[in-house]
């Protein structure tokens, strides 16, 4: 699409008037006869102009987005169980084992399709919960990744620091990024719980990517099977949302 307008009598410009959103390219604007709401185009998505941040995903219609998102269960063995699932608003990554086998995995792994090196400002909030036995074992942790080798964990909630240990337990995070420069940097911010003790969570984010092809954002739940009387852990990681804020944080 071009964009189309016309200077009127009155000195007014008028741009063409679109029912939904058409094609587009950086730069250009459309005014969207539907919402009532002008449109611009920055490159990747079209902006509601004057909209102080883009929803990448916001998991409100019930079903995981195959063009945002990829699941993998590949690392469950045994009896082990990975799903990851979307409603209310929310995506839940899922693990659970209850086996003495210490080979047996439950797993799963969502990651973000779309690449976000260099795009800027990134915000998603993070719910975890485990539950497990006594001689459980398992963790959520959020992460960055370039889709191979390399992976950078942003925060981890495990059954021996900061998950519940023979109780449950977890905690909450905001995750605030600066994806630019070749850089990721930012803070995880949030509250948590081991074993009902209550405790702060403020860490800095600092990474360098400049060698990465790409940033994928990752989610992975992981519960493994222990060889003790009492070996089961349930891991639930839920993502609220993600978001890109144009300029400042929310």
């Amino acid at each position: 699409m071009g964009t189309k307008w016309a200077v009127k009598n009155n000195g007014v410009v008028q741009l063409n008037l679109f029912s939904s959103a058409p094609s587009g390219a950086e730069g250009q604007i459309y005014y969207n006869s539907t919402t009532k709401k002008l449109y611009y185009h920055n490159g990747t998505n079209w902006v509601e102009s004057g909209a102080l941040f883009t929803i990448y995903d916001d998991f409100e219609d019930g079903i995981v987005d195959p063009l945002k998102w990829t699941i993998d269960t590949s690392e469950c063995y045994g009896p082990g169980v990975g799903s990851v699932t979307e409603t209310n608003g929310s995506i839940l990554v899922y693990a659970y084992q209850n086996s003495s086998d210490p080979s047996t995995v439950g797993s799963a792994k969502l990651t973000s399709v779309k690449d976000f090196k260099d795009v800027g400002k990134v915000e998603f909030d993070v719910m975890i919960g485990i539950q497990n036995g006594y001689d459980g074992g398992g963790y959520a942790r959020i992460l960055i990744t370039d889709g191979g080798a390399n992976t950078y964990t942003l925060k981890q909630f495990s059954t021996s620091t900061q998950g519940g240990y023979g109780t449950d337990g977890g905690g909450g995070v905001c995750v605030r990024l600066d994806c630019s420069g070749g850089m990721v940097t930012g803070r995880v911010v949030g509250a948590g719980c081991r074993s009902g003790n209550g405790y702060d969570i403020d860490a800095a984010v600092s990474k360098d990517v400049s060698t990465w092809a790409n940033v994928y954002i990752r989610f992975y739940s992981y519960s493994k099977g222990t060889s003790g009387s009492n070996p089961m852990c349930a891991v639930r990681l839920k993502v609220s949302h993600v978001i890109q804020p144009y300029s400042n944080y929310l």
